[in-house]
């Protein structure tokens, strides 16, 4: 059996293109929704947009179409 990368060190991390594509939308997100970026509720947003990225919405389309789905309390 083969262990993967992920088993232990979680997805691998994002190159500058990549976290700035993420960085883009969360900003754009956190100004719409009028949320104070020191807030958990950034926080929150941020973690979520880093976990679609990492599922797989690697479009920045993609993930201001799922971050509108989500529900931050």
């Amino acid at each position: 059996m083969t262990t993967d990368y992920r088993d232990h060190f979680g997805p691998p991390p994002l190159d500058p293109e990549e976290l700035e594509i993420v960085e883009r939308v969360l900003r754009e997100e956190l100004a719409s929704a009028n949320i104070d970026k020191s807030s958990r509720r950034a926080e929150v947003l941020a973690a979520t947009l880093l976990q679609l990225f990492h599922l797989g919405f690697r479009d920045e389309e993609q993930l201001r179409r799922m971050s509108a789905k989500i529900d931050i309390v």
